[in-house]
């Protein structure tokens, strides 16, 4: 019918640990789909995989007007992999390209069962049994305020932080070595673990008025440390 405009489809790509994807299609759902990737050899199949996966859903590559890669803390060069894909698709396509971190995906979906939480602390492994920590703060009042970044990510020992009843800690189960956490975090109850990372969260995020450009200036994987921290054998 003339007049009628079709809903965009949306889609979001996170290869911080493995690749997952999230589409939101013109009906309004969201299909999410996953493959682990094992070291540099899969990637070679994220192409592949992803182009099947939105054949799956019915959508073709030009059909997604917006996506969203997460920019990590994560695997470098799963993040590297993911976003440089992202932004090849893009300039074929003309789609708009933004990048959100995968650690706000991870506080938002913990968030939704603790809905009197004021601040968040993402915890990812970083080798050497240390986490790297990205904060978080509820902006607003009331469980519907929006949640934004309380500061850069760090990395720390774990025995460093101090558990605090104002603070609520999420890591993904089996990120973190056995032991790296202090028993404390464990006893007080505050560590919510996710079994993967929730993609979908990704399309949660209000896009700017302006939209997004291809080389946008977001879509950089966050690098807390640099990419060769130990000494090499």
């Amino acid at each position: 019918m003339a007049g009628v405009q079709r809903k965009e489809v949306e889609a979001a790509l996170d290869t911080s640990g493995g690749a997952a994807l999230a589409l939101r299609l013109a009906d309004g759902s969201v299909r999410e789909a996953r493959l682990p990737l094992e070291l540099r050899s899969g990637e070679r199949e994220l192409a592949v995989w992803l182009r099947a996966e939105l054949g799956r859903a019915g959508v073709a590559v030009g059909d997604v007007r917006r996506w969203t890669a997460g920019t990590g803390p994560g695997s470098f060069s799963g993040l590297r992999v993911g976003i440089a894909l992202l932004k090849g698709v893009c300039a074929g396509s003309g789609a708009w390209l933004r990048g959100v971190p995968g650690s706000l995906a991870m506080a938002r979906a913990a968030a939704a069962g603790w809905p009197e939480a004021r601040r968040i602390r993402v915890l990812h492994d970083a080798r050497q049994r240390q986490v790297i920590v990205s904060p978080f703060c509820r902006a607003g009042a009331g469980a519907d305020g929006r949640w934004e970044a309380a500061g850069e990510p760090w990395v720390a020992d774990p025995a460093e932080l101090a558990p605090a009843a104002a603070d609520l800690h999420v890591c993904l189960r089996g990120g973190l070595p056995a032991g790296v956490l202090p028993v404390a975090f464990q006893e007080g109850g505050l560590v919510v673990e996710l079994a993967a990372l929730p993609v979908r969260e990704l399309l949660a995020e209000p896009w700017a008025a302006e939209g997004g450009a291809v080389a946008a200036a977001g879509c950089e994987p966050v690098y807390v440390r640099p990419p060769v921290f130990v000494a090499p054998r």
